[in-house]
């Protein structure tokens, strides 16, 4: 699935990873960042899905429409 993620997202997202990937962070770091990813990807996730979900419904009451006429 895409997820779609602001800018600021995407900054945050790059930022945390930046400190998971770093061997020389402390454990405590590395652990804050791989939440802080996790619940702001989450949110994102959601929200992609919710979307795409409207998406698809209106898709599929415009074919019923023109199906009626």
């Amino acid at each position: 699935m895409k997820v779609l993620v602001s800018s600021k997202e995407k900054w945050q997202l790059e930022q945390h990873l930046g400190v998971l990937n770093n061997p020389n962070e402390s454990i405590a770091k590395r652990r804050l960042a791989k939440s802080k990813f996790d619940l702001i990807y989450n949110r994102a996730a959601t929200r992609s899905y919710a979307f795409t979900k409207t998406q698809s419904r209106g898709k599929k009451l415009a074919q019923l429409n023109e199906g009626e006429h």
